[in-house]
């Protein structure tokens, strides 16, 4: 006799939970190996032990995203570590420079000079970045004349003419859109002009273009007394570091430094790593809590 088969509860194959577990381990690794391509793929800057072992160059310190919106003291702490080089001699001259385009050094070029300023000291900012001028944006349209800073090179127009008011302390210069700025470092009386500009101000900032991209960059960093270079978290690739050790080379590691810029809200003003949740007057609420965790981890996971 053969025993009537009799229909089973649920099916042998295929097996649910196991294919759900198997699918989510293989997200879960596709995913970091996805992360972990695309950051050797990209070769970017990520983090302030990636700078310290790449270059010789002290590290000034780490400036987070927006932090001129919310105001989280990195700019300042930048700042507290270039006053020893402020504070040597007056008319000191500091130039602002990066290796591309969009890494932040006429940001903190003019927020540098604007803190300065409201600290009582006089600062003269000159933009050099023809390329890209935006000195004319920090003086009011009714104080602007035609005069610009090849005029005093070039035509030996009054300093007073080319120099414009942009707050208490704070006067800015710059140069015409047309402006072919390698004519005017090749003249012979360019030395004796740029020592002029800084006689009555007791720091000068040069906002200078891309390093790898305009010849007129290296020129100003030659005349300067010390060299900030900018490094955009996450978009500075680890090629271009090479440019900061030229610099150390050239001028030794006493007159170079170098500023982390746009890093994640979860680092401290030095560029470590400390976690969101070590901090003053923490978050209030289940929903504050998990958007500032957000913020502060989201760009964190490759420190």
């Amino acid at each position: 006799m053969i025993k009537k088969a009799t229909p089973a509860p649920k099916p042998s194959r295929p097996n649910k939970s196991f294919n759900i577990a198997l699918a989510g381990f293989l997200s879960l690794l596709l995913s970091v190996a996805f992360v972990y391509i695309r950051v050797g793929a990209k070769g970017a800057i990520n983090s302030r032990f990636q700078l310290e072992n790449l270059t010789e160059a002290p590290i000034l310190g780490v400036v987070k995203d927006k932090a001129h919106v919310q105001q989280d003291g990195s700019i300042d702490f930048m700042i507290a570590n270039l006053l020893p080089i402020i504070k040597k001699k007056k008319g000191v001259k500091i130039a602002f420079s990066s290796s591309l385009t969009k890494e932040g050094k006429t940001f903190l070029a003019n927020h540098t000079a604007k803190a300065l300023a409201a600290s009582g000291r006089k600062v003269l900012l000159i933009d050099v970045n023809v390329q890209n001028s935006e000195w004319q944006k920090l003086v009011e349209p009714s104080r602007q004349t035609s005069s610009h800073l090849e005029d005093f090179f070039m035509k030996n127009v009054a300093l007073e003419k080319v120099i414009y008011p942009a707050i208490e302390n704070l006067d800015v210069c710059g140069f015409s859109t047309d402006c072919n700025v390698s004519q005017l470092y090749l003249s012979s009386t360019f030395d004796e002009r740029l020592n002029q500009l800084g006689e009555n101000y007791d720091v000068v900032f040069f906002d200078c273009p891309a390093y790898s991209i305009a010849s007129e960059s290296p020129v100003f960093m030659r005349y300067s007394d010390y060299k900030v270079f900018i490094v955009r978290y996450d978009f500075t690739n680890v090629r271009f570091i090479s440019n900061i050790e030229n610099l150390v080379k050239k001028y030794g590691a006493d007159q170079v430094g170098v500023v982390l810029n746009a890093a994640p809200a979860g680092m401290n003003y030095s560029g470590r790593f400390f976690g969101s949740r070590f901090q003053y007057n923490p978050p209030k609420g289940f929903f504050a809590t998990i958007v500032h965790y957000w913020k502060s981890y989201g760009k964190s996971w490759n420190i």
